[in-house]
Order: structure tokens, then sequence, then C-alpha cells
């Protein structure tokens, strides 16, 4: 009972102190992590952060999915496919 009473004050104090950090954070107008870098906190990066690193399905390309409007290769797939429609239906009359 009094471990659980010990984990339960931590928790509380954790908390306070991300709050307290996020509102510093805010003020400041600075993301990242506070300057005394708190109990379990991660260090702030200097690294500048890029766009999502996957690959489309469709072109090969880094930096979008198959289904994202930038892939180049999407609107000549579609344009495919509504062809092929087309022509189904044509053949169904």
């Amino acid at each position: 009972m009094e471990k659980e009473k010990g984990r339960l004050e931590k928790n509380k104090e954790r908390r306070q102190k991300r709050e307290k950090q996020k509102n510093q954070t805010m003020q400041n107008g600075k993301g990242g992590g506070g300057e005394d870098g708190g109990e379990g906190s991660p260090e702030p990066t200097t690294e500048k952060v890029t766009g999502t690193t996957r690959k489309c399905a469709n072109c090969g390309q880094i930096g979008h999915i198959k289904t994202n409007k930038k892939c180049v290769r999407r609107s000549q797939l579609n344009s495919q496919l509504e062809n092929l429609l087309a022509m189904a239906s044509l053949g169904k009359d």
C-alpha cells in the first residue's frame, strides 16, 4: 500500500513538472524541453526536421505514399483505370 502511494505521489510530481515546463515553453515561444531537463526528459535536438521518409509504392520516390496527391504516377494510374472502366462499360451494352 505504501509503495502504491509513493508511486502515485511520484507520478503527480512528474505531471506537475511537465505542466510547468509546458507552460514555460509556451510563454517563451520555443519548442523542446526546459533548461533543467528534468528526470526522463529527452535532450532537445538541433537537427532540422525534414519530411517523411516513406517511400511511394507507385513511383518509388521518397517523401510521400501512393495515396498522396503529390505522386506523379497516381494521376497516370487513375486515368488508366478510368479508361479501363469506360471500355468495360461500353462492352456491356
